[in-house]
């Protein structure tokens, strides 16, 4: 049973399934299909008005799916890539004599030459690029920033973390996740002074936060730029 309303003049629709089951639960498809699972013999103006009581929330999870749905990745010319915040557009050139795949910034297209136009082989080409210049970087701001502690990073390594953007180990190692290199330097410095704290402060205290203030006053703003534009940092 498809049901529609209107919310802040925006248009929610959802389907009422009925189960044999004792609770009522929503669920929102990866395609923005909206679901009621509903006990048998659920009152329908009740499932109505407990759909609407989460109406806010319905629409900043289908907007949400929405803006990750226009990055998903096809790997072909004219993809967008982030690299130290600005956007660059993919170019893939193939050329059967080379052996080795290779990765170039020109203007304001990220060119990779390769022999085989195989997506896989694209994809990984450029996250062994950005782990490659996330290493180049952050050892960078990681030297710059080091006057500011008692304790030194123990080693450094790049990822591809899904969650996190960077963590720091109890012995001083840096995990740092490879799209890192995609954000803008500030922000870059934000993730490298966060975790260099953790290597005193083991947790996310005011005394933690204090230390990264203290260091980088702004470092709210950052935080933000990695909430507003993580959507776009993806593979």
């Amino acid at each position: 049973m498809k049901i529609s309303f209107l919310h802040n003049n925006k248009e929610i629709s959802f389907n009422i399934i009925y189960r044999k089951r004792k609770t009522m639960s929503l669920e929102i498809k990866p395609n923005g299909l909206v679901n009621v699972l509903a006990p048998l013999g659920y009152d329908k103006n009740f499932i109505i008005d407990s759909v609407k009581n989460k109406a806010d929330w319905i629409l900043k999870n289908l907007e949400e799916l929405e803006s990750k749905n226009k990055f998903n990745r096809t790997y072909e010319d004219g993809d967008k890539f982030m690299y130290l915040g600005k956007e660059y557009v993919l170019q893939v050139i193939i050329d059967k004599s080379l052996i080795r795949p290779s990765v170039n910034l020109e203007d304001k297209n990220l060119v990779v030459k390769l022999n085989s136009n195989n997506k896989e082989l694209i994809k990984h080409t450029l996250k062994t690029w950005y782990c490659d210049k996330t290493l180049e970087i952050v050892k960078d701001r990681i030297d710059f920033y080091k006057k500011f502690f008692k304790y030194s990073v123990s080693s450094i390594k790049i990822k591809d973390q899904k969650t996190r953007w960077a963590s720091c180990t109890y012995k001083n190692e840096i995990l740092f996740n490879l799209r890192c290199s995609m954000a803008p330097l500030e922000v870059v410095d934000y993730i490298v002074v966060h975790e260099m704290c953790h290597m005193e402060h083991r947790n996310h205290s005011k005394d933690f936060y204090n230390a990264v203030e203290k260091i980088l006053p702004n470092y709210k703003i950052r935080i933000k730029w990695l909430k507003d534009n993580g959507i776009k940092m993806n593979f």
